[in-house]
């Protein structure tokens, strides 16, 4: 597995990784991180990746992100 970019939006750190002909997305926010892979064939390129997330997106991983926190506070 291979790092492709790395970069901050906000206060979540998204890696992007190839590995086997797919780009693997990982958001990570404090202790939680959330991950999605995306076949190579399905994009442009990287960069098409990465225009693809945006800011409506990242506000849907930031909800994704409080409905986790909000699980892990029920083991407590």
């Amino acid at each position: 597995m291979r790092v492709v970019k790395s970069f901050f939006i906000d206060d979540i750190n998204v890696n992007i990784f190839e590995y086997n002909l797919k780009y693997i997305i990982k958001f990570e926010n404090s202790d939680m991180e959330q991950t999605y892979k995306i076949d190579m064939t399905e994009v442009v390129d990287i960069n098409d990746l990465i225009l693809k997330i945006d800011n409506k997106y990242i506000d849907v991983i930031k909800e994704n992100f409080e409905v986790m926190k909000n699980q892990l506070i029920k083991l407590y």
